[in-house]
């Protein structure tokens, strides 16, 4: 796992946290996955914000950012954004098709006791990722790893964008 700071400029970094907040997003509740028929997730997607001009260039400079840090050299990625609010959650699971990823936050001042918590395995131990603002997180997504439920007193939706690099 690596962590990456202010990774857009604080004005960027706003401007596209200001686009989810005001972005349209639709519930997506997945009980099972053929890879997995134990997993399940609920979250919420932007198709529409995910298609927008100012969300592709953040995604690039996002996209170059982790591409200069997890030396990975992606020949397709699939970017998008994902919110979480009360009672969303992703279980255990990896994304090993999906090969190395990351998230990167755009909540503020999120606190641990309102869930929504990235856990992910690293040499048998679970690591805990906070959402924190302009923050990028590279995950090997083959990992096992998993979502705390967002609380119902959580201040804010946690608000991501999320990518895959093959």
């Amino acid at each position: 796992m690596i962590l990456v700071k202010d990774v857009l400029n604080p004005e960027k970094a706003e401007k596209l946290r200001q686009a989810f907040i005001e972005a349209e997003f639709k519930q997506v509740h997945q009980k099972t996955d053929e890879y997995d028929p134990e997993y399940s997730c609920r979250y919420q997607s932007s198709i529409r914000l995910a298609n927008t001009a100012m969300f592709n260039d953040c995604a690039k400079e996002i996209g170059r950012a982790f591409m200069a840090v997890s030396k990975a050299e992606c020949n397709k990625a699939s970017v998008r954004a994902y919110k979480m609010s009360e009672g969303d959650y992703f279980r255990t699971h990896d994304d090993a098709r999906n090969g190395r990823g990351f998230v990167y936050y755009l909540s503020k001042d999120w606190q641990w006791d309102w869930g929504g918590i990235l856990m992910t395995q690293h040499q048998g131990h679970m690591i805990p990722v906070i959402p924190k603002f302009n923050h990028l997180v590279v995950v090997d997504f083959c990992s096992p790893h998993f979502v705390t439920p967002v609380m119902p007193y959580a201040k804010e939706a946690r608000y991501a964008v999320v990518g895959f690099g093959k």
